[in-house]
């Protein structure tokens, strides 16, 4: 066999394991190849900054603060950035399940914090009817406890209220009702 034909078969050695050696890296680091179907592009997709919102987390919890979370993301997944609830947290008035927007205040108040207490911040004594407690509903008049639990039901069932108006929605609450307490609510 002459020099040129082993340097021929020694290149072709080098080239083979090593393309062989690249698809044995890419699979231990967990990554699968992706092939696309016959006339297809495949497209690989990162998470980008864009896909991230933020939102501040505070009040009864373990470590407030303004975290990133994940386009669609819910209460929960915040709750749980921000170390879980504090022992006197009060999440029966919190829809953990309602979706983050960017920008939120998930705030979760301790157990028997009145309205005005539930959002200090900004001095706005009116109840923020998407985010209070049951107990923060029976401040408002016409509210009792039926009609409390009512609203939380409807939070959790068909999700956030977006315009004061639909609490006439929840069973028990007429145009009267809504009537005695409108200047006492909110919408965050």
């Amino acid at each position: 066999m002459s020099a040129y034909k082993i340097w021929i078969l020694i290149l072709c050695s080098v080239i083979f394991i090593g393309g062989c050696r690249s698809e044995e890296i890419l699979l231990e680091s967990g990554e699968a190849p992706v092939e696309a179907a016959e006339g297809e592009e495949s497209e690989i997709t990162e998470e980008t900054s864009e896909d991230l919102i933020y939102v501040y987390v505070c009040g009864r919890v373990k470590a407030p603060g303004v975290y990133a979370v994940r386009s669609g993301d819910r209460w929960v997944h915040a709750l749980e950035l921000a170390g879980g609830p504090l022992p006197e947290a009060d999440l029966s008035g919190v829809n953990l399940a309602s979706v983050l927007a960017d920008g939120d205040k998930v705030y979760i108040p301790a157990e028997g914090e009145t309205g005005a207490a539930y959002d200090g911040e900004t001095g706005d004594s009116r109840v923020d009817i998407n985010r209070a407690s049951k107990d923060q509903l029976m401040t408002l008049p016409g509210i009792g406890e039926a009609k409390a639990e009512a609203i939380i039901a409807y939070r959790r069932d068909e999700g956030l209220f977006t315009a004061p108006e639909e609490l006439m929605k929840v069973p028990g609450i007429k145009a009267g009702v809504y009537d005695q307490m409108k200047d006492s609510i909110r919408i965050d």
